[in-house]
């Protein structure tokens, strides 16, 4: 009787083991990124998918519902396949676009009737705000203008005239957040008031803008794309 008691506990004991052993390395899946997303990004259901983790090495904040993540900001920068962590996002960027604008700044977000800006643009990043005029004059407002944050950009200003063309068809962009040194507001504000259209473009190094900063090629092909200067402009949207 007792040997089969004995054999019974180290059944018992071995299963108990097991399952402790279980429960630390058990996969679980946690939401993670597919792409690296910048600070102040709004993170689209595209943008993330699962990984598997053992159960010892999941974080404690670690998300594992979409509805949690979808729709919501990058907090901080996010990388490729990196666990997404309830602090890094946020639903109301506000408070993170306030703490990043300077004591001699201030903060201005435009939406998608009173700008345009292209794909390519990221938070983080600075910005020249080209306003077009009547006839279709380019005129520099703005350079150096940090871009705090951007919400669903879907302008590229690559490829072919018919794909730009479509592109720019298609904008479906929300809002972009910038930060302005009190000097830039007036100019910004002017242009958007007398223009056609505000275009924000990014700015790179070597670079020009009608020899300054973009590239004047790209700039007068879009503006030919966009008919402006004629008698009845193409519309963007």
């Amino acid at each position: 009787m007792s040997f089969w008691v004995a054999a019974l506990l180290s059944i018992a004991a071995a299963a108990s083991v097991l399952f402790a052993l279980y429960q630390v390395y058990m996969p679980v899946k946690v939401l993670a990124t597919n792409k690296d997303i910048p600070a102040g990004a709004v993170i689209g259901q595209a943008d993330i998918g699962y990984v598997t983790l053992a159960r010892r090495d999941m974080h404690q904040l670690a998300l594992t519902e979409p509805g949690e993540v979808i729709g919501k900001y990058a907090g901080v920068n996010l990388y490729n396949l990196e666990p997404i962590l309830s602090q890094r996002i946020t639903a109301d960027p506000s408070s993170e676009t306030k703490s990043s604008v300077g004591q001699d700044e201030t903060w201005l977000t435009l939406n998608k009737n009173e700008a345009r800006w292209p794909q390519n643009i990221r938070a983080g990043g600075t910005t020249t705000a080209v306003a077009i005029l009547e006839g279709g004059n380019p005129q520099v407002v703005g350079k150096g203008i940090k871009i705090l944050s951007v919400m669903d950009t879907n302008i590229n200003l690559s490829g072919t005239v018919e794909q730009i063309k479509n592109a720019v068809s298609a904008n479906s962009g929300d809002s972009i957040t910038l930060a302005l040194k009190w000097d830039q507001v007036g100019p910004i504000l002017f242009g958007k008031a007398r223009s056609k259209e505000l275009w924000l473009l990014p700015e790179a190094e070597g670079a020009e803008l009608s020899g300054d900063i973009y590239d004047p090629g790209q700039l007068d092909n879009l503006l030919q794309l966009l008919n402006y200067g004629k008698d009845k402009p193409a519309k963007t949207r």
